[in-house]
């Protein structure tokens, strides 16, 4: 893969993910898009010079106040401020200022740090949940510094109760009021460290209500801009830091589109669970290695382990399989990659990790356990002629992927209605939908003995049919898993399944009489 294509692709993922969010948040308000605006005159600069962290963390000890950039959701921001704040303490007391706490819960917030109250009580107070939602604990590791070091903590937030125009800028004002009294009676060897969302510390917001009364410095927190321009100039890798000017750095600690899928997750939190990381990069292969153990566990099977995990966080990955794949294999896996969906290569024991998020990497334990049950070596099958082949490998893989987590949700046949309906003719979606739709009208109607009207919908993409097979699996697993958790599918029917091979001529029989059983069990039949 070329550089090129390489900026393109993650370009295309990174745009993904923010219309994702976008569609859970709602249109964006006329006052946000205008107050965005600052920002991103401030970030999108050509002009600036790599730096260091050991710069940047001396120079932290040389001013009044910071104005650290926070992403809510990602917890690699709070760490990066931890890491600063770490570096301060050593050698000056600080102030931590914050944007999570609302100013009215100063006193409350005081006896915590004091240790007055507990944890408990000190979240149910603020009303941390209801008043801020992100987690508590990915902030808490800033205040339990606090604590050990002596440091004081100022609650900045407020939250008017008439929503209305400029409520971000009057947010500010009452941000920067509390923080010039900080100022004023702050000592000399003191540091001020506010950690407040990247937007409010633009040079138009929150510094430029601070003025001139103190020397300030601010951390812009991996601004997108920036990070394609690394990766243009092959620094991505080098630079982790960059300069604008003696008060103004921008810190990199990870590729956009990765803060951009913590803030999906957040959104997902009631359908999804986050997967345990730490500050070096995930083992993906250990991950999904213990969720494939959890599943032949649970079976009472036994399952090979000779397989290897990546992601997209490997840059280098589509470059392996480049070299081991044929052209066309090469260009389909380069549209999965794109269009964010996960697979397992079985001839290369190979398998890719779209999302690190439970239900994925389950998603993706399941088909390597279904290969190596079924045989099966191919990745890509001639649609639509193999489309139900597609929607076996996605309906085993989500039945499988209920086993560890089973609460989660697969759409119905209404709520595919209401998403084709939800569509405009321009949105990519609307196809796959368009073939899920009519698939699950014509397997209705060969389950109850009528023949099918034959579509002439015609498709444009083939990875439509991947994604309308993704949908269709959801549906279809989450029945198997109901039944055969009720003890309406038996372990050896449900065994017998799982083994039967894909690439034969009759798997259309087999696929429609598993509807058909599938369809009395849910009547209450029991068939095992």
């Amino acid at each position: 893969m070329s550089q090129g294509e390489g900026v393109e692709l993650r370009l295309k993922i990174l745009k993904r993910l923010k219309t994702q969010v976008q569609l859970y948040l709602g249109k964006e308000s006329a006052d946000l898009r205008r107050y965005a605006l600052a920002y991103k005159k401030n970030i999108e600069r050509t002009r600036w010079t790599p730096s260091s962290k050991e710069e940047l963390y001396n120079s932290l000890l040389s001013v009044d106040i910071v104005f650290g950039g926070d992403f809510h959701a990602f917890a690699q921001a709070q760490k990066a401020h931890l890491r600063a704040l770490r570096e301060i303490v050593e050698k000056k007391k600080v102030v931590l200022a914050v944007e999570c706490i609302e100013s009215k819960y100063q006193k409350v917030l005081d006896q915590f740090l004091a240790g007055q109250i507990s944890e408990e009580l000190f979240l149910e107070k603020v009303q941390w949940n209801k008043s801020w939602g992100f987690a508590w604990g990915q902030y808490k590791p800033l205040f339990d510094l606090m604590k050990k070091t002596g440091g004081r903590c100022l609650a900045l937030d407020l939250r008017p109760l008439k929503k209305k125009d400029k409520v971000l800028i009057q947010r500010d004002k009452h941000a920067a009021q509390i923080l010039s009294g900080a100022l004023k009676s702050k000592n000399s060897n003191e540091v001020i460290y506010v950690v407040y969302g990247d937007l409010h510390i633009a040079k138009e917001h929150l510094p430029k209500l601070i003025g001139d009364k103190a020397k300030s410095l601010i951390i812009y927190l991996n601004p997108e801009k920036i990070y394609f321009q690394l990766v243009r100039k092959k620094l991505e890798h080098k630079v982790n830091v960059i300069r604008f000017s003696k008060n103004e750095y921008c810190l990199i600690e990870s590729p956009p589109w990765v803060k951009w899928q913590s803030y999906l997750l957040f959104l997902e939190e009631n359908i999804d669970q986050a997967l345990p990381s730490d500050e070096s990069q995930m083992d993906y292969t250990e991950h999904v290695l213990a969720l494939f153990k959890m599943m032949t566990s649970d079976l009472k099977i036994a399952g090979h382990s000779d397989f290897a995990i990546t992601s997209f966080d490997n840059d280098d990955f589509m470059d392996l399989l480049q070299d081991k794949l044929s052209k066309t294999d090469y260009a389909f896996i380069n549209k999965l990659v794109s269009s964010d969906l996960g697979f397992y290569y079985p001839s290369e024991r190979t398998g890719f990790l779209s999302r690190s998020t439970v239900n994925h990497a389950a998603h993706l334990a399941a088909q390597i356990l279904h290969a190596q049950l079924c045989e099966r070596e191919k990745v890509s099958y001639e649609v639509p002629q193999e489309f139900e082949m597609l929607i076996w490998i996605e309906t085993v893989a989500f039945a499988l992927s209920k086993m560890i987590n089973p609460h989660r949700k697969a759409l119905s046949l209404n709520d595919l209605k209401k998403q084709l309906a939800a569509f405009s003719p321009k949105d990519s979606g609307e196809e796959a939908l368009k073939i899920a739709l009519g698939q699950k009208m014509r397997d209705l109607l060969l389950v109850y003995g009528r023949d099918p009207v034959d579509e002439t919908y015609r498709v444009k993409d083939k990875i439509s049919y991947y994604k309308a097979a993704k949908i269709l699996g959801g549906i279809l697993g989450d029945s198997i898993y109901l039944a055969y958790r009720a003890g309406r599918l038996s372990r050896e029917k449900w065994l017998k399944w799982l083994k039967h091979p894909l690439e034969v001529e009759d798997f259309h029989i087999f696929y429609i009489q598993v509807l058909k059983e599938l369809d009395k069990m849910d009547l209450g039949d029991v068939h095992g």
